[in-house]
């Protein structure tokens, strides 16, 4: 949105959806070896359709970062310049942090794979992980030129998979 180019949730799911349907689907996946709407096409003929709900807070936790941090004696733990608080059990122990790049407000602390605390900002310089600050600036413009040729690319199949135009029928010339 700060680019410009997207200016709402709708604008989003038009890019989402273009994005989805004219390259995700359609392109090999690595630990398929088919496009996934091969893979759909496949497991509807053989009858295995199998899906199941997925808690939105567990897909969250599965896309969080994940770095080890030793917890100091004043039960604090140092991360991309800034300092946090956690449980004072913890002190003295390797932790595994986990966090959304793009929010470094909101620290999870587990140990042993176990959660144990959300850790609680004492000192913030960053508010965002440096390298996703980076790849914002550097991928806009191309993001944008992409998504712009993909909703075009799905725009046109779209067209052309509408069926019988009565326009197209009596010659009557379109603009764009």
């Amino acid at each position: 949105m700060e680019s410009g180019k997207v200016q709402n949730l709708a604008e989003v799911n038009r890019f989402l959806i273009a994005w989805v349907e004219q390259r995700y689907h359609t392109c090999r996946h690595g630990s398929l070896k088919i496009s996934p709407a091969q893979a759909m096409e496949q497991a509807v003929t053989e009858g295995k359709i199998l899906s199941r709900q997925v808690e939105p807070e567990t897909a969250r936790e599965a896309f969080l970062w994940r770095e080890g941090r030793q917890v100091t004696s004043l039960a604090t733990i140092k991360i991309y310049g800034n300092q946090y608080e956690v449980a004072e059990n913890l002190m003295g122990k390797n932790v595994e942090v986990r966090y959304n790049p793009y929010n470094l407000n909101h620290m999870l602390i587990y140990s042993e794979g176990e959660f144990c605390c959300e850790a609680k900002p004492y000192l913030m310089k960053n508010f965002t992980e440096k390298r996703v600050q980076e790849r914002q600036e550097v991928s806009n413009q191309a993001l944008n030129a992409a998504m712009e040729a993909i909703v075009a690319e799905h725009t046109a199949h779209a067209k052309a998979k509408a069926g019988v135009s009565f326009a197209r029928v009596m010659g009557v010339k379109q603009s764009e």
